[in-house]
This record gives structure tokens, C-alpha cells and sequence, in this order.
């Protein structure tokens, strides 16, 4: 689908190994805008303007039978190269118009994420949260209870300029838990369900 373009099931080659839609990574425009198509690059995750998700460990993809399948970043190449085989868009026709006044800039999100999975590690949670922050330094607020956060983070959610909530499973020292407290643009800390500070 494309640009005053249309497709038939009937034209694609397999509808179990066709992609039509996924999870976008970032750069969101509102619903119903025209332009809403995206490249399937690859790897996952690799830029705002591809499929991915705000945990950066891959994507959902629904497929033209109807089916949703889980794609991880380490997903090879080849296997994506076949499910974008069919068919093939003029590149003219996938040519995204130059982004309107709205969409410009780089726009607060809050990130609600909610932890752990099943099996996971406070290391995975640690790793994924770093992520999180990393690719998105204009969030506003992170929720990630099973997240302990070390002395090696604070330089990442100090480039979040950004963050005013935060919440974690707690720090591993109290110098760590005063830095946090020192970090100005941070106006609400949480830490085990309680409330550490709240101002203005």
C-alpha cells in the first residue's frame, strides 16, 4: 500500500510471508494523516522513522493472513528481505512529504513500562531501561519498578533534561539516592511505592 496506489491478496505472492503494518519506533504523527507509511528497516529499533517499540527489543508485524507475529532485533536480515518481497512499491510513491510545523521538534512522551517480565533479571531491567532512555532523552516520565538504579545511570537520566517522574525499585547506595535528588528537572521520585520527594 502506497501513495494512489492499491493491492489486491490475490497480487501478492504469499500472504503468510507478507508484511502490511507494525509497531512504530518513534516520530508518531497523528491519526489519520495521510502519510502514514514507514520502511521496514533493518535491524529493528534502528530509527525513529522505522518499527520498533519503546523496550527497543523488537516488534510486533501483522502479516497479510491476518497473523501477528513477534520479530526481535536479532531477527537476520534474510528473513525480513522475504517478507518485503511482495510487492514492490515505486520508490517514488513511498517518498514521505516534508513533515508539517506540528510534527517538528522533538515532542515530551511519557513512557509507562512495567516490569519484570516473565524470567527477567533486575540486569535485563537495568539494560532496558538504559535503552528506553537512550533513545528517547525527550521523555517525560518512566515508570520501571524492578530497577535499581547505580551510579553509572545518573549521567544518562541527567541528559534526559526532560524527566520530572521517575520511578524505580531503589538505588544501590544513598550517594546514588542523593544525586537523584539533586537532578533539578526531577520533580517527582518514587521508590518502592513511596513517595521520596515531590515538588514544585
Amino acid at each position: 500500500m502506497y501513495s494512489q496506489g492499491s493491492c489486491r491478496l490475490s497480487d501478492l505472492d504469499s500472504q503468510e510471508n507478507t508484511w502490511m503494518a507494525g509497531e512504530a519506533k518513534g516520530n508518531f504523527v497523528p491519526w489519520g494523516y495521510p502519510f502514514q507509511w514507514r520502511k521496514l528497516a533493518w535491524p529493528l529499533n534502528s530509527s525513529a522513522d522505522g518499527f520498533g517499540r519503546p523496550t527497543a527489543d523488537g516488534a510486533f508485524l501483522l502479516l497479510a493472513d491476518a497473523s501477528v507475529r513477534w520479530y526481535a532485533n536479532e531477527t537476520e536480515a534474510t528473513i525480513f528481505a522475504q517478507i518485503d518481497a511482495s510487492p514492490r512499491a515505486p520508490a517514488k510513491a513511498t517518498r514521505l512529504p516534508p513533515r508539517p510545523d506540528f510534527l517538528k521538534g522533538n515532542q515530551t512522551k511519557k513512557i509507562h513500562i512495567v516490569w519484570p517480565n516473565k524470567g527477567e533479571t533486575p540486569e535485563d531491567s537495568e539494560s532496558k531501561a538504559n535503552t528506553i532512555l537512550a533513545n528517547h532523552p525527550s521523555v517525560s516520565g518512566l515508570v520501571a519498578p524492578t530497577w535499581s538504579v547505580c551510579a553509572d545511570d545518573l549521567d544518562l537520566i541527567r541528559t534526559c533534561s526532560k524527566l520530572s517522574y521517575l520511578r524505580i525499585a531503589g538505588t544501590d547506595d544513598e550517594d546514588t539516592l542523593e544525586q537523584l535528588k539533586n537532578i533539578n528537572n526531577l520533580k517527582v521520585l518514587v521508590i518502592n511505592n513511596v513517595v521520596i520527594f515531590e515538588r514544585q
